[in-house]
């Protein structure tokens, strides 16, 4: 579990953690919370499509033992889809951001879902 945990990714310029912390927001983000719905269609991934094939051979009981630990893993991933709120800060030049502060009213904005569930 990753309750309460925090990442830190370190790249150099231009060796794409936007699009990578992206496509993560999209995977994990709650539909109440996303900017649009569906933007990305995980299920034409080639991930998608190796745990519908690793599905299909357990429900033929032909899975080894390599395979049952890979299906297994990708289940767990695929559970946490659409799970999540997810808040993504960008202080990138691109932004008029002028504190952290008012970024993070800028994202709270976005999930007044969120904020009319939380107890202040």
């Amino acid at each position: 579990s990753v309750k309460g945990s925090s990442f830190l990714i370190l790249r150099p310029r231009r060796t794409g953690k936007t699009l990578f912390l992206s496509m993560l927001e999209e995977f994990l983000v709650r539909s109440d919370c996303a900017d649009l719905p569906d933007r990305v269609d995980f299920q034409s991934t080639d991930i998608f499509r190796r745990l519908e094939h690793l599905r299909a051979k357990r429900a033929k009981k032909e899975l080894n033992s390599e395979e049952q630990r890979e299906l297994r893993c990708l289940e767990r991933v695929w559970k946490l889809k659409g799970q999540y709120p997810v808040l993504s800060i960008s202080l990138n030049g691109k932004q008029e951001v002028n504190t952290i502060k008012s970024a993070i009213m800028r994202v709270a904005k976005k999930y007044d879902v969120l904020l009319s569930t939380s107890t202040r």
